[in-house]
């Protein structure tokens, strides 16, 4: 039986995306991409800004759905990203 888990529910652009895992907060590498999680607990909502490695301008901010959220955490997979050539951030808008 083939695992549903590793494939996308929702696309940004050229991004294929679907709901993470709350655990571990950060970037995790995972079969078939990176996992971003963090935790706040006064944030609205949540952007993903994801960076060539080494380079200043963005390489694609990716606003979570209100779905990828849990509680106070927010966990978004992101296919096709390659571990070692990307940096990231998120932006927090208070409640």
């Amino acid at each position: 039986m083939e695992r549903i888990d590793i494939h996308p529910t929702h696309t940004h652009g050229d991004f294929k995306l679907r709901a993470g895992r709350p655990l571990p907060f950060g970037a995790t590498q995972v079969e078939g991409g990176i996992n971003f999680s963090i935790y706040s607990r006064h944030a609205s909502s949540c952007t993903l800004v994801l960076f060539k490695k080494r380079l200043s301008e963005p390489l694609a901010e990716i606003a979570f759905p209100d779905e990828f959220r849990i509680g106070n955490v927010f966990a978004m997979m992101v296919f096709g990203l390659d571990y070692d050539n990307v940096e990231y951030g998120f932006r927090r808008w208070p409640l």
